[in-house]
């Protein structure tokens, strides 16, 4: 998410064509990087099965649900800031992590596909720190 992040700073900040083309070619870059290592997350800590199967499923709504109001928000935040906005914005929530596990989180490996009815969901504070629960 690192590298995806300092793609769309320089896309935001970007002050001629080629810039933002390099920057969003990087920006693609980390997307690319993303998928392959959460699915491999998955293949990791759920073993094949219902568990593997709802973890999956629950992936693609969550990038199905991403894409549609990433348009959505996207178009609205170009029209009322400016198109620079839609880069400038994703870089703040990239500076950390969405989730810091707890010692108490099962390592991945076959000795967790056991625990098919918990799921790490991250939670905020009202300070913007985050962590994870069990839900």
């Amino acid at each position: 998410m690192t590298l995806f992040a300092t793609g769309s700073l320089l896309a935001g900040a970007s002050t001629s064509l080629e810039v933002l083309v390099r920057a969003r070619a990087i920006q693609g870059l980390g997307a690319a990087a993303a998928i392959p290592a959460t699915l491999a997350l998955i293949g990791t800590m759920f073993g094949p099965g219902p568990t593997r199967t709802r973890a999956l499923s629950l992936l693609a709504a969550m990038a199905s649900v991403g894409i549609s109001t990433g348009m959505l928000l996207g178009g609205i935040v170009t029209e009322l800031l400016g198109w620079r906005w839609v880069f400038l914005l994703v870089v703040p929530s990239r500076r950390r992590p969405p989730c810091r596990l707890p010692a108490s989180c099962p390592r991945a490996g076959p000795s967790t596909s056991h625990r098919s009815s918990t799921w790490a969901v991250p939670s905020w504070s009202a300070r913007g720190s985050s962590r994870c629960s069990w839900a």
